[in-house]
């Protein structure tokens, strides 16, 4: 909790006036005097303090040019000033890469303890199947990444299938469903907490990747009814070329994987499941938040796909 100095010193002098007023003329005098020296040190404490504050609250709205300087090699630090400070345009895009694209007020939840909105997550998800389609011309891309709009469009009360569908388009999201090994499809709770589900269909197992260790039995209903409206969805799409049934699948509610140790990092570690992609690899994920979120922010800012651009030397 912060201490304003304007309220320290307020009922300091209010305090002083009422002792005063009961005390006689050399009592209170002297006494006043004592109270005048103790309030001066209480009120360089309550400066102090506010200025402590003040510094705390500085560094977790706005990463100036000077503390990231003094935290990173100089390269790096003049990268994050230009994706973080505030005194640059924060509504010009500065990333985009496939369908997704950010400001830098999209890309300001990436600061450490800040929970993070779905643009960072949309925008990593692009950039997989970015990677993807380089390495694959042909289309058999083996891994789909779904957007979290790709969710909600599932999460609707009314379920509308050619809207949806159109996700799973080759030059979006999907591709040769023949050829599909797995599909992600991160998940929004109640805007407090992302988990992603993973569909295996060479496994014949649905993965729930949650990095909260209290997991709770209703993200695994959440996650039933999410697949079998997934399935609808790609046999509306694909017709008989759609050879499973993903609902029947064994659900894996607990795989072997990190938990955060914080109330933030949720959609960070949706961000690494998805990059990891191998579910046997991701007991390996480890990493220090703040500086995780600034690796993220840079990766999509200076990737080769990114339609906005970023010349180094413009910035360095």
């Amino acid at each position: 909790m912060e201490l304003s100095v304007d309220t320290v010193i307020k009922y300091n002098a209010n305090d002083m006036e009422d002792i005063d007023s009961s005390l006689g003329d050399n009592t209170a005098k002297k006494r006043k005097l004592n109270k005048k020296s103790e309030f001066q040190k209480q009120r360089i404490s309550a400066h102090a303090i506010q200025l402590e504050n003040d510094k705390l609250a500085g560094q977790e709205r706005m990463l100036g040019e000077e503390y990231l300087l003094q935290q990173f090699p100089n390269d790096k630090a003049r990268i994050l000033d230009y994706i973080f400070n505030e005194k640059y345009n924060q509504h010009t895009p500065i990333v985009r890469i496939g369908q997704a694209f950010a400001s830098r007020s999209h890309l300001a939840c990436l600061k450490p303890r800040t929970w993070l909105t779905e643009s960072p997550i949309n925008l990593v998800a692009n950039m997989l199947r970015m990677d993807i389609e380089k390495e694959h011309q042909d289309q058999t891309y083996n891994t789909w990444y779904m957007p979290t709009f790709f969710t909600c469009e599932l999460q609707k009360a009314e379920l509308d299938l050619t809207a949806t569908s159109k996700y799973l388009d080759a030059d979006r999201y999907g591709g040769n469903i023949e050829m599909c090994e797995k599909i992600f499809v991160p998940i929004n709770e109640d805007n407090q907490h992302w988990y992603c589900t993973q569909v295996d269909f060479v496994k014949k197992k649905v993965y729930i990747l949650d990095s909260l260790s209290n997991s709770t039995k209703q993200r695994g209903v959440m996650v039933r009814k999410l697949v079998q409206v997934l399935d609808t969805v790609l046999q509306h799409k694909f017709g008989d070329k759609y050879k499973f049934q993903a609902s029947s699948f064994e659900f894996d509610e607990s795989p072997n994987i990190p938990k955060q140790s914080n109330s933030d990092d949720c959609g960070v570690y949706v961000i690494n499941f998805m990059k990891v992609s191998e579910v046997e690899r991701m007991s390996s994920i480890r990493f220090q938040s703040e500086a995780e979120r600034f690796n993220i922010a840079m990766e999509l800012v200076l990737h080769p796909k990114n339609a906005c651009g970023f010349l180094p030397q413009d910035h360095l």
